[in-house]
């Protein structure tokens, strides 16, 4: 098999030929390597490093690289257990809005971290969003668009402030100062829940909130922060976008 021509390729294994057949045949100390030989490989040990552990005779050189690979299982694990979380928190946000949507719910809020894609002037990507995003991509999972308003007490309105993306804090690796300008984390806190159904066609606009804020009054009482609209999931149907 492929394995094994590998494995002799790289001195791991020796056999000698069958002259009667052609067959390759294994002593049983070569079988005893190989059947170690898979263990490391099932561990994710390389082919070089299965090589270096099978003809290695410096125990605590051995036993460093098991341990090395221990740690790298290890993080691995915690890094799966995290998408798992997240993979959870995803289905649970898509039922939420799927049951949300008409309805309101007052609720405690989880850390999110708010991330304007755009500068106020010329509504371009900034260049230390960019440098960012480059940095941060492979370590964002769950990234979803946002539309932040701000509450007008003057008008009496919410009034669009920024598009840019929302993330869960637990995803932060670096201090809040060292993000894209205007960036900032809203902390947990009670907020209002609803749902939106729509399309890009005819995108929200302030005048659809208005009943969020009829719906605030109504329950007696009053604006403390800003709206934060999240797109958590968006399908194309007959070229048209639809969240």
């Amino acid at each position: 098999t492929e394995a094994l021509r590998q494995y002799e390729e790289r001195r791991i294994l020796d056999s000698s030929r069958n002259e009667n057949n052609g067959y390759r045949e294994y002593s049983g100390w070569e079988i005893s390597t190989l059947i170690r030989a898979r263990a490391y490989k099932q561990l994710g040990f390389s082919l070089k490093d299965i090589s270096d552990l099978s003809s290695g005779s410096d125990l605590e050189n051995i036993l460093e690289k098991l341990c090395y690979r221990q740690q790298v299982l290890a993080r691995e694990i915690v890094e799966k257990e995290k998408r798992i979380r997240r993979l959870n928190r995803m289905k649970e946000e898509l039922n939420s809005c799927r049951e949300l949507i008409g309805q309101y719910r007052i609720e405690y809020s989880l850390p999110i971290c708010y991330m304007p894609l755009f500068d106020d002037k010329t509504r371009v990507i900034s260049e230390e969003t960019k440098k960012y995003m480059n940095i941060k991509a492979d370590s964002l999972y769950l990234v979803s668009h946002g539309t932040r308003y701000f509450f007008d007490r003057d008008s009496d309105r919410f009034r669009f402030e920024s598009s840019g993306l929302c993330f869960d804090t637990d995803q932060l690796s670096r201090p809040i100062n060292t993000m894209p300008p205007h960036s900032m984390i809203y902390p947990s806190r009670l907020c209002i829940t609803t749902g939106y159904e729509g399309c890009y066609s005819k995108p929200m606009t302030e005048d659809d909130l208005s009943e969020n804020l009829a719906y605030i009054r109504r329950q007696g009482m009053d604006i403390s922060g800003d709206l934060l609209v999240k797109i958590l999931f968006s399908t194309k149907i007959d070229g048209e976008y639809h969240f």
